[in-house]
């Protein structure tokens, strides 16, 4: 009976692991906005819509997103949950951003929170213009919604 009673505990962590990628797959729609400093002087992001895949790596712990912005180029880069799925941190990657009528490439990191079939992810861009303008946004909020 003892035997029984740790393969059912065992079973039951598994699953709930399990869970916590599955209930975070699927599809979002997203907004970003923030404030960005360039050259010392602050300004704001033009806001950003689109949508969010998150897909799976493992069972465990790793997933892959997906962003596809309207109007805008598609980028993507892997994140990992901790904290019982409630948190997530994302591999640093690189995309695109507009500010001030000017494109600049920056390298983007973050963090987020889970809740409900919200993705909050907060996000930091730095980089520069093909001109070598240089720019820093460390306050850039995305909020995804899990579409029905």
């Amino acid at each position: 009976m003892k035997r029984l009673t740790y393969i059912f505990t065992a079973l039951l962590l598994l699953t709930s692991c399990n869970s916590e990628i599955q209930q975070l797959t699927g599809t979002y729609s997203y907004k970003a906005s923030g404030e960005a400093s360039i050259e010392n002087v602050s300004t704001s992001l033009d806001d950003e819509i689109g949508t969010l895949e998150v897909i799976p790596i493992n069972k465990k712990d790793s997933f892959r997103l997906i962003f596809n912005q309207v109007g805008g180029p598609v980028y993507t880069t892997v994140g990992l949950l901790y904290n019982e799925g409630k948190k997530l941190d994302l591999k640093k990657f690189e995309r695109s951003i507009n500010a001030s009528a000017i494109n600049y490439s920056v390298q983007v990191t973050g963090d987020g929170d889970i809740l409900d079939g919200i993705i909050m992810l907060k996000l930091n861009y730095f980089g520069q213009s093909s001109a070598g303008i240089d720019i820093k946004c460390d306050n850039v909020l995305m909020v995804a919604k899990k579409n029905d």
